[in-house]
């Protein structure tokens, strides 16, 4: 039987998966808030699983509530990129920890210098994004991913808001959810 090596099958537009995590992890960033990723061996931590969900389910759409530089979108936006099918992430992030998620343009270059262009950042909290035209056309979320403010009261206000959205097949994923610790952000 005839194989490809791993990164050959793994590959998007040319590049192999392990030459994208090197490009990605150049962003020390990258490396940080609690995914256990790690430089040395170029391991995605976590970022294998929402990876394999984004494969394995093959969702139209994804919904992920905050991120602090953007690691889970380019996750999932990679995983849904690789599918045939294609889909979405829609990123909901109102940029309070900083400035990072301000610029639309400067956001857009973000993910486009990943080599993922099937995000779309929302500038918005999830109680202002659940009063827009955007989120009552929605339709069928796959996965949510839920990182936002973390507290218990924000955390359950974005799980409600979109436990009507989630397909019966979907799944929703909370960060930040196995020890208790007090957030700097």
């Amino acid at each position: 039987m005839f194989c490809l090596p791993r990164e050959e099958i793994l590959s998007q537009n040319g590049l192999a998966l392990k030459d994208w995590i090197r490009e990605l992890f150049e962003n020390e960033d990258l490396l940080r808030m609690g995914h256990c990723q790690r430089l040395e061996d170029l391991n995605l931590g976590l970022g294998w699983l929402y990876y394999a969900l984004g494969r394995i389910l093959r969702p139209s759409k994804i919904v992920v509530i905050g991120s602090y530089r953007g690691f889970v979108p380019l996750m999932f936006g990679r995983a849904l990129a690789d599918n045939s099918e294609g889909g979405e992430v829609c990123f909901i992030d109102p940029s309070f920890v900083d400035d990072f998620w301000k610029s639309s343009a400067a956001v857009d270059k973000f993910f486009a210098d990943a080599g993922i262009t099937n995000i779309r950042h929302v500038l918005m909290t999830t109680q202002e994004f659940v009063e827009s035209e955007e989120y009552r056309t929605l339709g069928k979320v796959g996965i949510i991913f839920i990182d936002g403010y973390h507290s218990e009261e924000q955390a359950r206000f974005d799980y409600e808001a979109f436990q009507d959205k989630l397909s019966p097949e979907g799944i929703t994923l909370f960060h930040d959810s196995v020890r208790v610790r007090t957030s700097k952000i």
